[in-house]
């Protein structure tokens, strides 16, 4: 699952970095509502429970994992990804691993947050709901968070610009909207 996840975070990522930003969207709103639909048809109709729900997230991530491949080889000629004369290198993923550890922390926070609730439930149908209740909230937040996703480049952009009047606007309208 962690690996359908990674392929996908990269795929839309790649189609955002070149603007395209409806697309990986609309892909993740299609594996959100397929994972919505494919949980309780693993849970109950097969009596699979929270492996049933394991199965169904996995299910989803790697569609969209696919899905994003898909579309940065038909409609992404901006960005071709080629694996020719790459190597890891330590400093740059210490690099990498600096900067992220905060974004690492707070997904994990998430995950923690999340294993520690279905403890507290148990098995069986109040993990399902939990599970519909959390894909629910995440989609709802989806907007939210792109909003904010939107405003930092114009704000860090402006930062730089010095244009103090242009990020207020920007702070201003993600609120408003």
């Amino acid at each position: 699952g962690i690996s359908g996840l990674l392929v996908y975070n990269i795929g839309s990522g790649i189609l955002r970095a070149v603007g395209n930003t409806t697309t990986p969207l609309l892909f993740l709103v299609l594996t959100s509502v397929l994972n919505i639909i494919l949980d309780p048809i693993f849970i109950f109709h097969f009596g699979m429970g929270v492996r049933g729900a394991a199965i169904a997230t996995v299910i989803g991530q790697w569609l969209g994992a696919l899905t994003a491949l898909i579309l940065n080889a038909v409609y992404n000629p901006e960005v071709r990804v080629s694996f020719r004369g790459f190597r890891l290198e330590g400093g740059v993923i210490r690099d990498i691993y600096r900067v992220g550890l905060p974004t690492i922390l707070m997904q994990a926070m998430g995950s923690v947050m999340n294993f520690g609730m279905n403890a507290i439930l148990g098995a069986g149908t109040a993990v399902a709901f939990f599970g519909a209740y959390f894909k629910l909230q995440n989609f709802l937040f989806m907007p939210m968070n792109g909003l904010g996703q939107a405003c930092l480049p114009i704000i860090g952009f402006n930062y730089g610009a010095g244009n103090g009047q242009r990020i207020r606007e920007t702070v201003r309208t993600a609120v408003r909207w």
